[in-house]
């Protein structure tokens, strides 16, 4: 269960990592855009946040893939012994 909100929390960072600085750079543009009477504050900002985000979210996938695979694989069978170790605690009970 742990790897399923593990893989959830992950994709959330992700489409996060790029939908927030695109957002407010678009709504900076929107607002420069209205106070100047101009109308390409907004598009150009729209792309240096959607740039922004992209770059976050190559920081984090990198960040991720350089992670070591004998961390995660000895992190999974501490969490899998303790999980067997409940189970084990609660057919006992009953």
């Amino acid at each position: 269960m742990t790897k399923v909100i593990r893989k959830i929390a992950f994709l959330t960072q992700f489409g996060l990592t790029i939908l927030i600085p695109t957002c407010l750079l678009f709504f900076l543009g929107y607002k420069l855009d209205q106070h100047f009477g101009t109308s390409y504050w907004c598009i150009i900002l729209f792309f240096v946040g959607a740039i922004a985000g992209i770059w976050g979210v190559w920081k984090l996938v990198k960040k991720e893939l350089s992670r070591d695979p004998k961390d995660i694989r000895n992190r999974d069978k501490v969490h899998t012994e303790q999980t067997q170790h409940d189970t084990e605690d609660t057919s006992d009970t009953n």
